[in-house]
């Protein structure tokens, strides 16, 4: 039987599994012994991902090592996954484009939206000023 690794737990990178050795768990079986209140004692490891964490090393502990067959299925997910990212990425960098030009545009609207409402400010203001005058005109003929 081959040696189960930190990393053959699903959501355990190299670098989770670092800081899982950092903090006094260097295997799988020391994971599924320490359970779930030893783990939440490694920062980043909440209620939750501790008991997701605790439960798939014991699976993994109980079944044993995986087969080469599910490696590849494995592997083949992460493929597949690590592509529909990429799709993702490329989707919301098309999106924060957009959204930078629709942003463009609104403050382009609102900066003419601004310069009309000046101008009837200023029509108006005027138009005050003449009446004034007009009135004053007309009561010094008075």
């Amino acid at each position: 039987m081959t040696q189960k690794l930190l990393t053959d737990i699903p959501d355990i990178g190299e670098s989770t599994a670092s800081k899982l050795i950092e903090h006094g768990i260097a295997s799988v079986q020391e994971l599924c012994d320490g359970g779930v209140e030893r783990l939440m004692t490694v920062p980043g490891f909440g209620a939750i991902r501790a008991e997701r964490i605790v439960a798939a090393a014991m699976a993994l502990a109980e079944e044993g090592a995986p087969s080469a067959e599910s490696e590849q299925e494995v592997l083949a997910d992460e493929v597949g996954k690590k592509k529909k990212s990429a799709k993702k990425e490329k989707k919301a960098k098309a999106k924060g484009k957009s959204k930078k030009s629709s942003k463009k545009a609104i403050k382009k609207a609102d900066k003419k939206s601004d310069a009309k409402a000046k101008k009837k400010d200023g029509k108006k203001k005027r138009e005050k000023a003449l009446s004034k005058k007009a009135k004053a005109k007309d009561k010094k003929k008075k």
